[in-house]
């Protein structure tokens, strides 16, 4: 089960890394979306905090169930984020 755990990380975080390596570093866009985010503050900490949740959860123990709820908040979190960062700015009246 360990195994388990440690292949899951690695592979959540090498989906994760190159993301932010191409956006940060080369000003593209994220994958799937049109256009870059409207606040890269925002992206950047929740594309950090969902992998960041996801590896909390994968190493809570079996009766550790309040990490396992961390991690998924954790990861929610950082999902809401990412979602937020492509906000339009409503226009002022």
């Amino acid at each position: 089960m360990a195994m388990f755990r440690w292949v899951c990380t690695a592979l959540i975080w090498a989906m994760s890394v190159p993301h932010l390596v191409r956006v940060l570093v080369l000003g593209r866009r994220p994958p799937l979306r049109p256009e870059r985010p409207t606040s890269l503050g925002l992206w950047t900490v929740g594309a950090l905090l969902t992998p960041i949740g996801c590896t909390v959860g994968l190493f809570s123990r079996a009766g550790g169930a309040p990490l396992w709820a961390i991690g998924t908040a954790v990861m929610l979190v950082g999902l809401l984020l990412t979602g937020l960062a492509f906000r339009k700015p409503r226009a002022r009246a």
